[in-house]
Order: C-alpha cells, then sequence, then structure tokens
C-alpha cells in the first residue's frame, strides 16, 4: 500500500486572480514536463461539477426575482450579488475547463 498525499484548495477568501495565478502555474508547470498525477482528472471533474452547480444557480436566480423586486432596493443588492456569485462559479468553471489534457 503507498502513501498518498493529500492536498487541500483553500475555498473560502480565494480571490479569482488568487484562482487564476494557481491555474497558470499548473498549466506551466504541466508545460515544463512536470508530473502532476492525478490532479488534471480532478480539476477537469471539478470544472464538470461547477458547471452544474452554475446552471442550478442560474435556474434558482431566475426563479427569486421577482421575489427579489418585490424587496425594492434590498432585494436588487441581494439579486446584484448573487448574480456576482454566479458569473464567478462560471470563471472557475470555465479557467478548470482550460486546464490542459
Amino acid at each position: 500500500m503507498s502513501d498518498a498525499e493529500i492536498h487541500v484548495l483553500l475555498t473560502m477568501r480565494l480571490a479569482t486572480p488568487q484562482v487564476s495565478r494557481i491555474v497558470t502555474e499548473l498549466t506551466e508547470a504541466h508545460a515544463a514536463g512536470v508530473d502532476l498525477g492525478s490532479r488534471v482528472p480532478h480539476i477537469q471533474a471539478n470544472s464538470d461539477a461547477l458547471l452544474d452547480l452554475h446552471d442550478n444557480l442560474e435556474r434558482e436566480l431566475a426563479g427569486l426575482q421577482s421575489a427579489l423586486e418585490q424587496l425594492g432596493g434590498r432585494g436588487r443588492h441581494v439579486g446584484a450579488v448573487l448574480q456576482q456569485l454566479l458569473e464567478e462559479v462560471r470563471q472557475l468553471a470555465d479557467l478548470a475547463r482550460r486546464y490542459p489534457h
């Protein structure tokens, strides 16, 4: 039985530029021939999961729009925050999808 390495990717307070930097570094390492192990399939699988999450969030947000509008200014703010979250999920999924095979 071999020892397994466990790497934890922070999921809280990780800004999109930080994610872009990490993806760039991994892409450069891959291009340089560094053995990335099983990270590539995991990154690509997470991209698929993020796309599913994006689609679900988009549907839910569309359903919430009328309820948010009834809240007035506060609802518009919440809607804008949720829309930003939706866009960031899509950006993360796109970054992972562009990761080299």
